[in-house]
């Protein structure tokens, strides 16, 4: 998985998008994917999405498990080209539709709330902006916000 990932941020970059920062060749992908699962080494699931020629162009990641509360975090990411037509929209909701049937209850989206795109994204999607936590992530030099949005998946268990 890792030289499909290091394909998509090329890609991405060669479009002018600034993400990946720290990943600069295939081993660095490598190790990203390493160290990222050594930081969170509680469950997650990611589903990648591929393009009809099967590149990939995105992934989506179901963290923060509480079985006992019924409630995951969704992450995602996509390529800057196919940003817009709906894949991330369309990848949420056949997820959504998984966690209603394990008998999930809530979910949440955590982002940047200067990533206008994933705010977008989360009101689009009928997740409720609940509050920001004040320098709640740590990055390279400091501190940043986290906004969070949730949204109720079933109306009782």
């Amino acid at each position: 998985m890792a030289s499909g990932l290091w394909q998509a941020i090329k890609k991405d970059r060669e479009l002018g998008r600034q993400v990946w920062g720290k990943v600069h060749s295939l081993q660095e992908a490598k190790d990203y994917i390493r160290e990222t699962s050594q930081k969170n080494p509680g469950p997650e699931m990611i589903y990648y999405l591929l393009s009809q020629k099967d590149e990939l162009i995105g992934s989506f990641h179901l963290h923060t498990f509480s079985y006992f509360d019924h409630k995951v975090e969704l992450g995602y990411w996509i390529v800057k080209s196919f940003e817009g037509q709906g894949f991330m929209s369309e990848a949420l909701l056949a997820v959504e539709n998984e966690l209603v049937r394990l008998k999930f209850h809530r979910s949440e989206i955590r982002c940047n709330p200067l990533n206008s795109r994933s705010v977008k994204f989360a009101l689009r999607n009928q997740y409720s902006h609940e509050g920001t936590l004040r320098e709640d992530t740590r990055v390279e030099g400091g501190f940043i916000d986290t906004a969070v949005y949730g949204k109720i998946l079933t109306t009782h268990l």
